[in-house]
Order: structure tokens, then C-alpha cells, then sequence
């Protein structure tokens, strides 16, 4: 492997002249991560991405398809309406985009895209992930608008720094 440093996706769309995406910040920030949970640094690191949106099982799809095509004659309409029955919705709505855990603590990483370079615009938090946001650092769970790679290391520190979140009344312990 040769001594210089490797080009993130970051840096790849800045070098061709255009605006970071979101999809080139997760790969560098989950790349990161990644460095950081080796056992010399925090061994304890735990990301996983959270899935959130709508999919359509493939048998479910084709289970609404095939009770649509027995009941005779198969129309778009009544095969539109019965794939869109077929949809479900996976995770919470503004949740953030990757979760960790370090030392048995919790915490969320919403991913943005960056706006630090010239004529770029960040990306910005929907209310429902500002409400979910909220919601979770009341109840002891830090969440952090992460736009790029450098940020990673300074939020795992800022979890660890912070007093452990509050037990509920009335949990007995384990």
C-alpha cells in the first residue's frame, strides 16, 4: 500500500466539481466508524444503519398479484391497488440514519449532506426528525447531525463524556 492517504467519496466530488451527497457522506462516515472500532480505540463501537422507508415484499407482491389474477380478469387498477396494499412501511418516520453504541450507550447520527464548500448548501432536518431528535435527547439518548467524516470521533467522545441517562422509576434492576 503506498504512503498516501486515501481519497474519500467526499473529496472524489469535490475533485469533480460538484456538491458532496448524502450517500458519499454515509460511506465515509460509515468507513470511520469503522477505523474507530478497532480494539486500540474504542472496541466497544458498535453502528448499524437503520433502515426506514416504505418496501414491497416480493411475495407479498406477488401473493396480491396472483389472488387479483383468480378472481379473473386482471386490470391495471385492480393490480396497482392491490401492490400498493402490499407496501409496508419499515422503521420510524425521522429516525435518525445510523445508530450507536459505545460503552453500553445509545446514540443517533442523522447524515447530512455538507455545505461547506462554495455555493453548497447543506442538508437540513425535516420536523419529523426534529421532533424525533428531541424526543430521544429527552429521554437520554444523544442525537448528532453528521456531515462529514471529522465528526465522528469528537460525538463518540461527546457520548462518552455525557452522565449516563437517568433509570425510570420503578425499573427494578437486572
Amino acid at each position: 500500500m503506498s504512503g498516501r492517504a486515501r481519497m474519500t467519496a467526499q473529496q472524489k466530488a469535490r475533485g469533480a466539481g460538484r456538491q458532496p451527497s448524502e450517500a458519499e457522506t454515509e460511506a465515509d462516515v460509515l468507513e470511520e466508524f469503522g477505523r474507530l472500532s478497532q480494539p486500540s480505540l474504542y472496541p466497544t463501537l458498535f453502528v448499524w444503519k437503520n433502515e426506514v422507508g416504505l418496501f414491497l415484499p416480493l411475495s407479498d407482491a406477488l401473493g396480491a398479484l396472483v389472488s387479483v389474477a383468480s378472481g379473473g380478469m386482471l386490470s391495471l387498477e385492480r393490480g396497482q391497488t392491490a401492490l400498493r396494499r402490499a407496501i409496508r412501511r419499515l422503521g420510524a418516520v425521522g429516525s435518525p440514519d445510523l445508530f450507536l453504541a459505545v460503552e453500553g450507550r445509545l446514540a443517533g447520527v442523522e447524515l447530512k449532506r455538507p455545505g461547506d464548500g462554495p455555493g453548497e448548501r447543506a442538508g437540513t432536518l425535516s420536523p419529523d426528525q426534529e421532533r424525533w431528535h428531541r424526543v430521544a435527547c429527552s429521554k437520554g439518548v444523544p442525537v448528532a447531525v453528521i456531515t462529514g467524516p471529522e465528526q465522528c470521533e469528537p460525538f463518540i467522545r461527546t457520548v462518552l463524556a455525557a452522565p449516563p441517562p437517568p433509570t425510570s422509576p420503578g425499573r427494578r434492576p437486572v
